[in-house]
């Protein structure tokens, strides 16, 4: 009974929305905002919009509405035809051009992004939302100057809104000015300690600079669960060559996460690097332990075995792999190496144990041959 109650409710809110919708569009009143839900209950919004505008094809908060709706859905398949839809009502909506904006940077787009940026500014919208992602478009296209006046501007907004800071800093690191981009980091940081984005931001660059302590420090902000956010870390780390540093912090995450396929796989191939071949073999068997699948940690675990000179158990290995996939070319090419290293090694060992006699005829002395006439 209480499960056909709730569903009651929400069936009697969708109707009084669409009512009441309806009535302040007639009556002049500003629109009622639609609420969202994840989910399901999300797409039935967007039906109620969609119903709606069956009957109000001209309402322009309705086109707005689902335009944000889509926005929200990270711009599912049909978002293009939404906006084009609404801007052929009403061009002159600041709102609506932000989210094309949007809409094209999300598709990588940047020209078509930039020029709606560039409407949604002369048609007076300009908030903190507008003033980031301008910033990131003019990022992604290079122009690096006039990103950083849109971040500043997104900053004179709010001085204690951080995300204006992080992205500044984000800018000055492209443009590789190290020490302007290390301050707004900083500063950043003072406001938000908690954005992990931000963390690893500041985090690459006193790795860049060999500021140990406070790389140290700043690890201690990263959140442990899910262990992505350390594994970034760890590549961090890798990116700046600290080798060592990155198998510690692999080690690390799993002694609380051992069934963690990725960083036995990451762990299992530095240690193939280093030529540690025994623990690179024992990271890869434990890889297979969870996913037996898993052909590159075979194919590593045979390349090791064939390093140590464990011939057989690297034959073991490339056979077991091309069990799962006879079409895997390169475990077949390199299995028969490792036979020619066995037939040749066989060879060799059957050729020394053979004994070795000097068959070389020999000529007699003449002293002898004389004494024997004699």
């Amino acid at each position: 009974m209480q499960i056909k109650f709730s569903i009651f409710k929400l069936l009697v809110s969708c109707w009084i929305i669409l009512i009441t919708g309806s009535c302040n569009l007639r009556y002049g009143q500003h629109p009622l905002e639609l609420p969202v839900f994840d989910g399901s209950i999300n797409e039935m919004t967007l039906e109620a919009i969609n119903r709606s505008l069956i009957d109000n094809p001209q309402n322009i908060n309705l086109l707005k509405r689902k335009v944000s709706l889509m926005a929200s859905f990270s711009w599912p398949i049909g978002s293009q035809e939404a906006i084009d839809e609404a801007l052929n009502k009403v061009d002159d909506d600041g709102e609506l051009h932000f989210y094309a904006s949007d809409y094209y940077y999300s598709k990588g787009q940047l020209a078509a992004a930039r020029q709606h940026s560039v409407d949604a500014s002369q048609y007076g919208f300009l908030t903190g939302d507008y003033f980031e992602l301008y910033a990131q478009i003019l990022m992604a296209l290079n122009e690096f100057d006039e990103a950083i006046i849109q971040a500043k501007r997104f900053e004179s907004l709010d001085a204690k809104n951080y995300r204006s800071l992080l992205l500044q800093g984000k800018i000055f690191v492209e443009i590789g000015d190290t020490i302007p981009a290390l301050q707004a980091f900083k500063k950043a940081f003072d406001l938000q300690k908690n954005d992990p984005d931000l963390n690893l931001e500041l985090l690459d660059l006193y790795l860049a600079v060999g500021d140990t302590a406070n790389s140290s420090n700043i690890q201690t902000y990263l959140p442990d669960t899910p262990p992505n956010w350390r594994m970034e870390t760890v590549k961090l780390k890798l990116n700046h060559g600290m080798t060592n540093d990155a198998i510690k912090d692999l080690n690390d995450i799993l002694l609380s996460n051992p069934d963690n396929i990725e960083s036995l796989k990451m762990l299992a191939n530095l240690y193939f690097k280093q030529g540690r071949f025994e623990p690179a073999i024992s990271t890869a068997l434990e890889t297979l332990k969870i996913d037996s699948l898993e052909l590159n940690m075979r194919l590593l675990a045979a390349r090791a075995y064939d390093k140590s000179f464990r011939y057989q158990s690297a034959i073991d290995q490339y056979q077991s792999l091309l069990a799962i996939d006879s079409t895997f070319k390169i475990a077949r090419s390199e299995m028969d190496l490792v036979f020619r290293k066995v037939t040749y090694l066989r060879l060799k060992q059957e050729q020394e144990s053979i004994p070795v006699f000097d068959l070389t005829p020999r000529r007699r002395e003449q002293g002898n041959v004389n004494n024997n006439l004699e």
